[in-house]
């Protein structure tokens, strides 16, 4: 489990300070740069949001790391859906329609990345988790969707009807949000973005994970964009 203090990582800013002892594992930098290099190759706009996932303060059942697994993945396939979100009353969304009544396909899809990393700063504390999620800014970039997508799916992973309060943005060191243009400043949007999600790989919060739990959790990325700069 390598740790790094260096102020950039493979040419990417993160989040690090040497004289306070303040590092970042390297593995879980590794998935955020692949994140960063499959999408922003494949994608003239990828719209970045980073959330903190708690539980709830009285929640009854032990959080189990299959939890942050099962968002990741219902998350994944709710993005690339695209549905509407449900309304009150309602248990599921609908696929979109124009006013005629025929279904919207779009030209663009959501093409969803999700990185995902577990911390708990204490065995009397319940973990908490980090999601860095990516999608193609041509399809979505409103981070109240996604914000509301993260809700339900996580309510629905713990069981709990009203989730609320318990998906928020990760504001440390920046915005919770960033749009990453080819077109518009994009070295410097990159840069943004990666800099704020690299507080996910931050070595503080990741003592105290059950034995065999994994330390990052993500969607898979074609191996043949990985490592590539």
């Amino acid at each position: 489990m390598a740790i790094t203090y260096d102020s950039h990582f493979n040419g990417y800013p993160i989040q690090t300070n040497k004289e306070k002892n303040q590092g970042c594992y390297t593995d879980i930098l590794q998935k955020l740069q692949n994140q960063m290099d499959y999408m922003t190759k494949n994608h003239s706009k990828v719209f970045q949001v980073s959330l903190v996932v708690q539980y709830p303060a009285n929640y009854s059942k032990t959080p189990q790391q299959k939890d942050f697994s099962k968002l990741s993945k219902n998350l994944k396939r709710n993005l690339e859906n695209n549905y509407t979100i449900p309304k009150e009353g309602e248990k599921r969304g609908k696929s979109r329609k124009d006013k005629d009544g025929n279904t919207i396909t779009s030209s663009h899809q959501v093409d969803p990345s999700i990185v995902l990393v577990p911390e708990q700063h204490n065995p009397g504390k319940s973990p908490h988790g980090h999601a860095v999620i990516q999608v193609n800014g041509n399809a979505k970039r409103n981070p109240i969707d996604i914000v509301e997508r993260a809700k339900r799916e996580w309510g629905t992973v713990l069981g709990v009807e009203d989730p609320k309060g318990l998906v928020h943005y990760c504001n440390t060191n920046g915005p919770g949000h960033h749009l990453i243009d080819r077109n518009e400043d994009f070295e410097a949007s990159i840069e943004n973005a990666f800099l704020h999600s690299s507080y996910s790989a931050k070595v503080s919060g990741k003592s105290f994970r059950s034995k065999g739990s994994w330390k990052v959790i993500g969607t898979r990325i074609p191996k043949t964009t990985e490592n590539e700069k």
